[in-house]
């Protein structure tokens, strides 16, 4: 062994640290058949520990480094003792001592205590001008990983040290530096930041996986959206390096590309898909969450054939989900129109009712608006504890997430009165015309199951204005209305009831009023020919209000001949049927 070779010449931390490193280096890259024996990191503990009162700052960052490097985390007695080694020997320690002390506590998983990190903070800016990149990076790496926030001052040294030595970044010190800003959600001034995207477009063909996947991670987080030029260019260099991802490098970019709003290009998420499907069995339930959260952002291309994989995933890893997680799929199969199994719902359920409480309020009315929209009826006691939740959090609530949350409720016609108070209390005229849309049908679901809670006559009329508005007629709607007035009816298209609804096609057949509706794409489950729940609400409300609703998928109209149309339509509007 390499140990054995050092050991000839006598013993000391600094050799047994060289020897140790040396040694998992060979493991790791198959040279040799055995990782560092147990009983070798036990005694280079043992010998660091008799030897740390004289070990000095030097030998004590290599001895910390090295435990590092072996990836080997001491007992917490000798951690403790390190640590008080390290503050002691400050004065005299170097930046690049610093440096590799303070990356390698914090590569074994250790947090060095608030005291101690405030003296390495100092020490740190006191010899800013000392640090070469790769140190100044490694330790803003460090109190990235820590989620220690240094004081503004320290910050605006690093970044002007940076500025002055970027030219030297090579292209993993660009990839920390950016994810160290990222974790601490610190953006840097225009100069630094202009001057890292200015050396990434040179450098980003050295980067590996992993530094790609942490640029563009920290370009989202900073919310610091490149030039079209540089996305485009982080988007190829993305596809050369897809068959080395692994999954967090799958979940990075394409959070990222949907944090920034980016136009994916049809290619790259094609490629990213067979990716993700390739490796969808290694992924945690973060990945999980954000790549579906991604993916129904992106508002791209997504088959079936690519969610059905990542729902069974989340349906076998559930138990690891937290509630951001949770949310967020449901979210993105709400958002997709992918309706999972009835079995994944109930399961998802269950979990959320299990801890509703610690659920923020946009996850709250995100779920309640998943349901809805996937046509999932929770039980009784769990839209009863959800609504004591959101009370409890009333005034986190934002306008569309109360919209939202009505609007659910509504649509498993349960009466939550203090939102829908809160609710009245917000301008009309502020609405958006999906909210017009949802609040409308929350005012007609009042009215048909005789609530005392309503919007005033003058709210309802802002309301209706949104919605007739923006109606849009599509040539589906369009086709529909020509073979519906050559068959002879009296059709309006476009039609606006004295209820306020607007009604794809209207018919007054004898005494009986149609309401047929050119239901395309986004009436039904992307995955099956359900109605989703928005879809169901209609048609419930305006049997409620009396019309007979013909429903024309797209799907079926698609198959027919035109020669057809007219006999399928006629099957379709029948005075005695009802839906």
């Amino acid at each position: 062994m390499v140990f054995a070779a050092e050991a000839a010449g006598g013993l000391n931390v600094l050799h047994l640290a060289s020897a140790l490193h040396r040694n998992a280096t060979l493991w790791k890259s198959g040279s040799h058949l055995q990782s560092p024996q147990h009983n070798l990191c036990h005694f280079y503990e043992r010998l660091v520990a008799e030897n740390l009162p004289s070990l000095g700052a030097r030998m004590l960052a290599n001895a910390v480094w090295a435990f590092a490097k072996i990836n080997h985390q001491p007992k917490e007695e000798l951690l403790q003792d390190m640590e008080h080694a390290l503050q002691n020997c400050l004065q005299e320690i170097k930046p690049q001592e610093l440096a590799i002390a303070l990356w390698g506590l914090v590569k074994i998983g250790w947090k060095p205590t608030s005291q101690l990190l405030h003296n390495m903070t100092g020490s740190m800016q006191t010899h800013m001008d000392m640090f070469k990149p790769q140190e100044l990076v490694n330790m803003m790496w460090a109190l990235g990983k820590l989620k220690h926030m240094p004081e503004k001052s320290l910050l605006r040294d690093v970044e002007r040290a940076m500025h002055n030595m970027l030219s030297s970044f090579n292209e993993q010190d660009l990839s920390n530096a950016l994810w160290a800003f990222g974790s601490l959600q610190y953006t840097p001034g225009d100069a630094l930041m202009e001057g890292l995207k200015s050396e990434v477009r040179l450098k980003m063909r050295g980067f590996c996986p992993q530094a790609f996947s942490n640029t563009i991670w920290a370009f989202a987080k900073l919310n610091q959206a490149p030039s079209w030029g540089l996305l485009r260019d982080l988007e190829l260099a993305a596809m050369r390096q897809l068959a080395r991802f692994v999954p967090q490098d799958f979940s990075n970019v394409l959070w990222a590309f949907a944090k920034l709003g980016c136009a994916v290009d049809w290619r790259f998420m094609r490629d990213m898909q067979i990716g993700i499907l390739n490796q969808v069995e290694k992924m945690n339930s973060q990945e999980l969450a954000n790549i579906l959260w991604a993916v129904a952002t992106l508002v791209c291309n997504t088959p079936p054939e690519f969610i059905r994989p990542l729902e069974k995933q989340v349906w076998i890893k559930l138990e690891e989900f937290n509630g951001q997680e949770v949310a967020n799929s449901l979210w993105a199969f709400a958002t997709l129109g992918h309706m999972p199994e009835p079995a994944l719902m109930r399961c998802l359920e269950r979990v959320v009712h299990l801890h509703v409480v610690i659920f923020l309020p946009q996850e709250l009315a995100n779920i309640l608006w998943a349901f809805a929209k996937l046509a999932h009826r929770p039980e009784e006691e769990f839209l009863h504890n959800v609504d004591n939740r959101i009370q409890v959090t009333l005034k986190s609530f934002i306008q569309q997430e109360l919209v939202n949350a009505l609007w659910a409720f509504c649509h498993f016609q349960y009466k939550s009165v203090t939102l829908w108070r809160t609710v009245c209390t917000i301008e009309s005229a502020a609405f958006t015309v999906e909210e017009a849309v949802q609040l409308y049908q929350v005012q007609l679901t009042g009215k048909i199951l005789e609530w005392p809670y309503l919007f005033p006559a003058e709210v309802e009329d802002t309301l209706r204005r949104h919605i007739l508005n923006s109606t849009v007629v599509s040539q589906f709607q369009l086709d529909l209305y020509r073979e519906v007035v050559q068959m002879g009816y009296d059709a309006k298209l476009e039609y606006l009831t004295p209820e306020g609804f607007s009604l794809d096609i209207y018919i007054r057949f004898h005494s009986t009023e149609y309401a047929v509706e050119a239901d395309g794409p986004t009436h039904y489950a992307s995955n099956k020919d359900v109605e989703l729940g928005h879809t169901r609400m209609r048609n419930w409300l305006l049997y409620k209000l009396g019309y007979t609703v013909v429903s024309i998928p797209y799907f079926e109209w698609a198959a027919l001949l035109p020669s057809q149309r007219q006999m399928y339509l006629a099957t379709k509007i029948n005075p005695h049927s009802r839906v």
